[in-house]
C-alpha cells in the first residue's frame, strides 16, 4: 500500500482540529499528561520519517481508552490525533486488524476530520472487507473531497467491484478521470478488472510458494515466485519470497538484493526487515544490520 497516509494534517495546529471533535465530549481546561503529549508529538515525526515500529513503542497501550469527564477541547484532539499516529503504524506494517480498532477509535473522536476515514477505506480494502471500505472511502469524500489522491479513488472503485457495484465503480472511475486526467492512470473500469484478476492469479502462486517453503521444496518455492515476478515485476511480496528463498539456500548476495527490490517497491513490513539485518550481520555488513 502507498506511503499516502502521512497526510500533513497531523502537524496542523490543533485549532484545525477542535471543529472535528465529536459534541458528545464535554470539556474543560484540564490537561492531559505533558509526558503523553510529547509522545504523541514525537510519533508524529516519526511516521512522516517511516519509523513505525517506533511510533508503536511509544503509542501503544499508552492512549487513553476512555476520554474523561472535563478534558478539554485541545487535549481530546491530542488524544484523536494519537490514534490516528498509531494507525497509521500498525496500517504501513500491515498490522490492518489493529489499524482498524486505531483508526475507528480516532474516527468517534474526530468524528469530522477526513483522514481517519480514508485510512481506514485502505485498512478494510486491504482486510477484504469491502462495503466498510466503501462506507469510509465515500464519508471521506463527503468531508474533505480535496483530499483524497488517486490512489483512494482506486482502491475504493475495487471495492466497489468486489461487491458487485459495477456502476459505481464506473461513476467513481469518470470522477477520477475528470479529476486527475493523466495521473489517474488506469485507462478503464475494465482494465482495473483485469488487475484484479491477475493479482489474484498472483495470490494463488504466492501462497502456493509459501506452502512449498514450509515444507522444504524450495525449488518449487522459488519457481512459483519467479513465475509471478515474471508477469508482473513489480510485485513486492513474490520479490520478498524469493530473496528469503536465496538467502536460506545460501545464494545470499542475490538474496538481499531481491528483499532489497521489495522495500523500493514499498513493501514495509517487518518481516522483510529482519530478514535483511539477519543476512546483512551473516555478510558481516554490521552497520546495514544496525540501520534496519
Amino acid at each position: 500500500m502507498r506511503d499516502n497516509s502521512c497526510r500533513p494534517l497531523i502537524f496542523l495546529s490543533l485549532l484545525l482540529f477542535l471543529t472535528c471533535v465529536s459534541p458528545n465530549l464535554l470539556y474543560a481546561e484540564s490537561k492531559i499528561d505533558d509526558g503523553l503529549v510529547k509522545k504523541i508529538s514525537e510519533a508524529g515525526k516519526l511516521v512522516f520519517q517511516g519509523r513505525y515500529n517506533e511510533v508503536i513503542t511509544l503509542l501503544e497501550n499508552k492512549l487513553p481508552a476512555d476520554i474523561e469527564k472535563g478534558t478539554s477541547k485541545e487535549d481530546v484532539a491530542t488524544i484523536g490525533i494519537g490514534y490516528n499516529n498509531l494507525g497509521v503504524a500498525y496500517l504501513k506494517l500491515a498490522k490492518l486488524d489493529k489499524a482498524i480498532i486505531a483508526l475507528n477509535r480516532c474516527k468517534e473522536i474526530l468524528p469530522k476530520w477526513s483522514a481517519p476515514y480514508y485510512l481506514l477505506g485502505q485498512a478494510y480494502c486491504g482486510y477484504g472487507m469491502f462495503e466498510e471500505s466503501v462506507s469510509n472511502f465515500n464519508k471521506g469524500i463527503e468531508l474533505d473531497p480535496n483530499a483524497a489522491d488517486p490512489t483512494d479513488y482506486q482502491l475504493l472503485i475495487i471495492s466497489n467491484l468486489k461487491i458487485k457495484n459495477k456502476a459505481e465503480a464506473e461513476r467513481i472511475f469518470n470522477t477520477a478521470k475528470s479529476r486527475y486526467k493523466d495521473k489517474f492512470a488506469p485507462k478503464s473500469v475494465a482494465d482495473i478488472e483485469q488487475r484484479i484478476n491477475a493479482s489474484a492469479q498472483n495470490d494463488d502462486r504466492i501462497n502456493s510458494g509459501a506452502r512449498y517453503f514450509q515444507q522444504g521444496d524450495y525449488e518449487k518455492a522459488k519457481k512459483e515466485f519467479e513465475s509471478v515476478i515474471t508477469d508482473d515485476a513489480n510485485n513486492a511480496i513474490a520479490h520478498y519470497n524469493l530473496g528469503k528463498i536465496l538467502i536460506t539456500t545460501g545464494q545470499v548476495d542475490d538474496g538481499i538484493k531481491e528483499c532489497e527490490k521489495s522495500l523500493e517497491l514499498g513493501l514495509d513490513n517487518i518481516n522483510v526487515y529482519q530478514t535483511l539485518s539477519k543476512a546483512y550481520i551473516n555478510e558481516k555488513e554490521y552497520q546495514k544490520s544496525l540501520n534496519m
